[in-house]
């Protein structure tokens, strides 16, 4: 039987941004969006909130030989908890920045994801805002409990990755605070290399790839920081900034991981092996 993957998903307050209710740079931006195929289909959706997965996520769960399950915003933790019972695996998926409050930090001056508008609350921002507070309690519980009460293999994307590690008390650079000569957050290539990494000898991410250095895709601007606890460092980008963390005990598949391995195996079929380790690991 094939095991059954949790995906969890994005949720917006609304899917499109209240836009009109912001300065000149907002205006423009809404403009922008309903000339777009995107914006002329969904603008009616502005007050009603959407939870929206990746198809890139599950595709790979699913070429992997597993049964991809999307998992919405689930209100009651109760009811978030008892899911894991049901599942075979955990999939924490990309998206939104994880707010600093849940590391112990105030907002700092941040781009977001897709940069910073200054007229406009989170709450009326939608996919513009720097930060979903009701995705984060829900996740940010879910993979605490999933890792202290349960043996379901964990894999995180990118956000996933970075969940992960506040979850377990660690934190993030609110915006990539390193010194570089490239760019982390290439959106114009997510299913293209951007950088190498380099893979610590003697851990999981290195049994996966069985190399030292690889090329990633890159679409972030917030990075780990400090590592949380039961967690270590498997990958870094050349300039140090952490590409991928996982459980300190190995017998277990807990693995977060800062680039995109579900875009980039479109055109670097290698990163195939990251799913099919962890549905492997889902099927034990």
């Amino acid at each position: 039987m094939k095991p059954l993957i949790g995906i969890t998903s994005n949720y917006f307050n609304s899917f499109m941004p209240k836009l009109e209710r912001g300065g000149a740079q907002e205006l423009e931006e809404l403009e922008k969006l309903k000339d777009s195929y995107v914006g002329r289909s969904l603008y009616a959706l502005n007050d009603i909130p959407v939870n929206l997965s990746f198809q890139t996520d599950v595709v790979a769960i699913e070429a992997a030989g597993a049964i991809p399950v999307v998992l919405p915003l689930i209100q009651s933790q109760e009811t978030a908890r008892e899911a894991l019972s049901r599942l075979d695996g955990l999939l924490f998926a990309g998206g939104s920045d994880v707010g600093p409050q849940w590391y112990g930090e105030e907002m700092r001056e941040n781009s977001g994801f897709f940069g910073k508008l200054e007229g406009l609350k989170n709450e009326d921002a939608a996919g513009f805002a720097t930060e979903i507070c009701e995705r984060d309690q829900m996740e940010i519980d879910l993979m605490r409990f999933a890792i202290d009460h349960t043996n379901l293999p964990i894999l995180g994307i990118c956000r996933g990755a970075q969940i992960m590690n506040v979850a377990m008390g660690g934190s993030l650079y609110q915006d990539n605070q390193v010194k570089t000569t490239f760019n982390h957050s290439q959106f114009a290539k997510w299913d293209a290399i951007s950088h190498e990494i380099e893979l610590v000898e003697g851990t999981n991410m290195h049994q996966i790839f069985g190399c030292s250095t690889m090329g990633v895709n890159s679409i972030h601007h917030q990075s780990i920081k400090e590592i949380g606890r039961g967690l270590r460092v498997s990958a870094y980008a050349p300039d140090g900034v952490v590409e991928s963390i996982e459980h300190l005990d190995l017998s277990r598949f807990v693995m977060g991981i800062q680039w995109h391995p579900e875009m980039l195996r479109i055109n670097v079929p290698e990163q195939e092996k990251v799913f099919q380790m962890f549905i492997e690991a889902c099927k034990l």
